[in-house]
């Protein structure tokens, strides 16, 4: 990384201050020493006959300026009032760990298939290279284009600070953000629809049928894929047999082609409490609260599952809002109260002795209180045969008189959700149930602490005694459930049979630890 940054702070009047700064940063794209790095925009990934190979794998924007001003306001001059705000933007550069652990498997320089059923064991390397010589096709993950966005934020904020009777401090505060640019996982063999339909309209297609869910033109859920079972009409023969001979959106590649397009946007807007006081002698509260709501498009430009730090997925690969949804790592409520308490047991005591030992401790504690995190809740099944390959990211539908709300077994980590809430879509069709519409368990956690600086003689010197407590009242803080797949399917691709999953909302992690002690010296020098 290259960058420049500059600040300055101007005292404009006695009672406000204005800072004003400028970043200026550049990531370079990488290169291979004997040019063995390939992309697929040649000149796009779904037109390409063969990889270009050698030179840059991307060229970033060497435009990103990124100015900041802030200011706080006294407006009393009485040193008891501020008003504080700022405005900045942000780039979050691409950097390696978008493609790292795609391009050393990229053809031509691998070459990567995917056999179903045919390889026997022990390997057989002739039947590989049989595949290779009937016509199988290549696969290749991690294409970025030649020129991207560089993934940008603009964050913004105003805060109000009033010092109160009683040692009492209360700000409260607006923080909001907008990203642009952001990056996401795309599948270029996903297939577009066959057809758009209207409310109350079927498709001009032998055997589809008009979807009730489509209520609103231009709904994900009036998009028609045609096709058999779970099975795009393209991977199909004309007698409605499974191909051996697929047709895909490029022809010259197999069923998976990935990379990363950076068009998504994200926004985040909160309103925020802090409240403190110090009372003497010796104890100081703070409790502050957060009311949150975030939206993106895309969590990361890494693939993951609609849980804590993943993505829900576009199930329409070139709309980078298809599958819109709650931010998967923030959860709407969250509040901390932390204690710091000094000891007084030394001045109670008389004997020098007694007072040496008792004098110095202090006692810490920090509550957090926070509402679960959204996640994801898939089919299982390719229903509306969208992807070329594999289950898809299709949703289920909500079955009648349910909803995010009742579609959840509070306190049950067998099945966190109800599959009786969740129906299959008509097929061809994607099911309503909204990206990243359900929440998982909140979570309530105390931590304490009790310690002692004793000073040394010496500069800088002193033994820190310390005894810390986490999660103190020992409660089960369940994580999102572990299996978000709702169905399974028990009967043929052609002839899908959707089962609910016996394990469908299955949890298997907390997000924090059983309660645990620790002890701990340590010596400062």
């Amino acid at each position: 990384m290259i960058a420049l940054y500059g600040e300055d702070t101007y005292k404009v009047r006695s009672n406000l201050t204005l800072t004003l700064g400028v970043r200026w940063e550049y990531v370079p794209g990488p290169g291979e020493k004997y040019n063995r790095i390939a992309t697929l925009y040649n000149p796009t990934p779904v037109t390409t006959v063969a990889p270009v190979v050698g030179g840059t794998y991307y060229s970033p924007s060497m435009k990103n300026f990124a100015p900041r001003i802030g200011f706080n306001w006294d407006p009393f001059g009485k040193g008891k009032t501020s008003v504080r705000g700022g405005f900045g933007i942000f780039h979050n550069e691409i950097e390696d760990d978008t493609w790292y652990a795609q391009v050393p498997n990229q053809a031509p320089f691998t070459y990567a298939v995917a056999l179903s059923n045919l390889m026997t064991f022990p390997y057989n390397p002739s039947i590989l290279n049989t595949a290779i010589s009937n016509g199988l096709r290549q696969n290749f993950t991690g294409t970025i284009p030649p020129n991207p966005h560089t993934p940008t934020k603009y964050g913004y904020n105003i805060a109000f600070q009033q010092e109160l009777p009683g040692r009492i401090s209360l700000m409260v505060a607006y923080v909001g953000a907008q990203a642009r640019w952001f990056g996401r996982v795309v599948s270029w063999q996903d297939y577009a629809p066959s057809f758009v339909t209207t409310p109350g309209q079927a498709p001009p297609i032998a055997g589809a049928v008009a979807n009730p869910n489509c209520t609103a033109a231009g709904q994900l859920t009036c998009l028609y894929w045609d096709g058999i079972g779970v099975q795009n009409r393209k991977l199909l023969t004309p007698a409605g047999a499974i191909s051996a001979t697929p047709v895909y959106n490029n022809p010259n590649f197999g069923a998976t082609v990935t990379g990363a397009l950076f068009d998504a946007n994200n926004s985040y807007n909160s309103f925020q409490v802090v409240v403190e006081r110090r009372t003497s002698p010796g104890l100081f509260t703070r409790f502050n609260y957060t009311y949150a709501s975030c939206w993106a498009d895309a969590t990361d430009d890494q693939a993951g599952g609609g849980s804590n730090g993943g993505s829900s997925g576009e199930v329409v690969t070139l709309d980078h809002s298809s599958s819109r949804g709650r931010c998967a790592y923030q959860g709407t409520q969250a509040a901390n109260l932390t204690l710091t308490y000094d000891l007084p047991f030394g001045k109670m005591v008389s004997s020098r002795f007694v007072k040496a030992v008792a004098s110095g401790w202090k006692i810490n504690s920090l509550t957090t209180i926070a509402s679960g995190s959204p996640f994801d809740v898939r089919m299982g099944l390719n229903t509306s045969r969208y992807a070329s390959t594999g289950a898809g990211l299709d949703r289920p539908d909500w079955a009648p008189g349910c909803n995010a709300s009742n579609a959840i077994n509070p306190h049950n980590p067998i099945n966190y959700f109800k599959t009786s809430c969740l129906v299959a879509p008509l097929p061809g069709y994607l099911g309503d149930v909204p990206a990243l519409a359900l929440t998982g368990p909140a979570m309530v956690n105390t931590d304490v602490s009790i310690l002692r600086r004793i000073a040394i003689k010496g500069e800088g010197r002193a033994l820190e005694v310390r005894a810390d407590m986490f999660n103190a009242f020992n409660r089960v803080n369940f994580a999102g459930p572990s299996n978000i797949t709702a169905f399974t399917n028990t009967g043929s691709s052609l002839a899908p049979i959707a089962t609910p999953s016996v394990t469908a909302g299955q949890i298997t992690n907390t997000v924090t630890s059983s309660r645990q002690f620790q002890f701990s010296l340590k010596y400062q020098f």
